[in-house]
């Protein structure tokens, strides 16, 4: 899942109106960051396995220390701790830590079964995942559909304060499509590094989203 997570960001603005969406985007893409910190540091592996689903040439062999559900929730409980202690709101506290677990469950709709539920590396554990990833034209109808779900709701939300609203907000969809799109496009990565950095790329949309909320207000 990509587009998926960054629409659960942008419709989350509803409930939390006084939460910057760089914040929410950040809640969303957190386990993808720390995953692809952790391929950087070697705690976790994926190989390079062209054909193993039609739109990720990716088999993520080791990545339950940030992907397994009782990780993602622990790191939702973390994310939940701090924004607490820092906002002292519950409600924003919890949409933060929802969003970090959402993540888990958007990606069981488009991963093979490699999601785990324990964070430990027995090849016996049961695995989820729909499969979605196998269809191509599943993949863009859904991820579409979901980026365009949360775009709406973020629309209705906020109104730009000047043009420079607007240019951001249009912009980051603009360019989340883009990337969504590369995929189809670029070549096979030639090693899990370069699969590490695509990852940490996503904190440039986290700032993005951030200067477009500074130059928008509740509607």
């Amino acid at each position: 899942m990509f587009l998926g997570h960054y629409g659960a960001a942008f419709a989350a603005k509803k409930w939390a109106p006084k939460v910057s969406l760089g914040l929410l985007v950040l809640a969303a893409v957190w386990l993808d960051l720390l995953w692809s910190l952790f391929l950087i540091l070697h705690w976790e592996d994926v190989a390079i396995s062209p054909g193993i689903t039609k739109v990720i040439p990716i088999d993520f062999t080791n990545y339950s220390l940030s992907h397994s559900l009782v990780m993602a929730v622990a790191w939702g409980v973390v994310f939940w701790m701090v924004s607490l202690v820092l906002t002292n709101n519950q409600k924003t506290s919890l949409i933060l830590g929802g969003l970090v677990v959402a993540h888990w469950f958007l990606n069981v709709i488009t991963h093979r079964p490699d999601l785990s539920l324990l964070p430990e590396g027995n090849p016996m554990t049961p695995r989820w995942g729909l499969g979605l990833w196998n269809s191509v034209p599943g993949t863009i109808v859904v991820e579409l559909a979901l980026l365009s779900a949360g775009i709406w709701l973020y629309a209705n939300a906020t109104k730009p304060v000047g043009a420079k609203g607007q240019w951001f907000f249009w912009s980051l969809c603009a360019a989340l499509i883009a990337s969504f799109a590369a995929l189809f496009f670029m070549p096979v990565p030639k090693a899990p590094i370069w699969v590490a950095i695509e990852g940490q790329v996503q904190l440039v949309f986290v700032v993005w989203a951030l200067w477009t909320d500074d130059h928008r207000k509740n509607a």
